[in-house]
């Protein structure tokens, strides 16, 4: 069922929006030119350790215009990232939808904004930053295949360094997730339908996926 709310704002959208201006303006997946050369060097371990860092995602010269950046946001506000990727591109895809939010963001942060007000509730400010909480070499891969923007990936989470805004991935006990929420802080859980005799082994990407791999935000709070 769509809202009103939602209703008029998919009819506001910005005639400069297309589908291929907006498919432009995402990331693209290349391979990391350092780990090619260390790669090829034989510097690097065998197997999922050794494809840690093997890609990443550079963002592309062409940027939303503000008027589409907002008008994401507010989408955002009231969608998924499926739904969002879905009424946007078409595609319906996560990782679209995230990319899709990181633009948006990516856009204003060039943008001066008018008042206090507004620069509190479209973040413009310095990128808040990612991380992915994770020991598991298959973890660490699926998020790369998956387009999934990371600034640093660590072992354990040292819940003082998250700030306002930051975005935690990984399978957090509740209380660090309640920690993680209560400094600010998004909380994205990674979750898996796991069958029983396949607790306790090492997942690739592609079992991952099998495993419907995908994340979920929660908020979560301390009574």
């Amino acid at each position: 069922m769509v809202t009103p709310t939602l209703d008029a704002l998919l009819c506001s959208r910005p005639q400069t929006l297309t589908i291929a201006h907006a498919q432009a303006c995402l990331p693209e997946m290349q391979v990391n030119e350092q780990w090619q050369a260390r790669h090829d060097a034989g510097e690097l371990p065998e197997g999922f350790e050794g494809l840690a860092g093997s890609l990443e995602f550079v963002w592309p010269e062409e940027r939303l215009s503000e008027a589409e950046a907002r008008w994401i946001l507010d989408l955002r506000e009231h969608l998924s990232w499926r739904s969002l990727a879905d009424f946007v591109t078409g595609d319906g895809i996560q990782i679209t939808g995230m990319h899709l939010e990181e633009a948006a963001r990516r856009a204003l942060e060039r943008q001066a904004p008018s008042s206090e007000e507004e620069a509190a509730r479209y973040s413009v400010r310095p990128r808040p930053l990612t991380y992915l909480i994770t020991r598991h070499p298959g973890a660490k891969l699926w998020a790369e295949e998956e387009g999934i923007t990371v600034d640093a990936q660590l072992d354990h989470l040292e819940v003082d360094r998250v700030q306002d805004g930051d975005i935690v991935i990984g399978s957090l006990p509740v209380n660090l997730a309640a920690a993680v929420c209560s400094r600010g802080g998004r909380y994205f859980h990674l979750s898996l339908e796991l069958p029983q005799e396949w607790r306790g082994r090492e997942l690739t990407p592609e079992n991952m996926r099998r495993f419907g791999a995908q994340l979920e935000e929660f908020k979560v709070n301390k009574l």
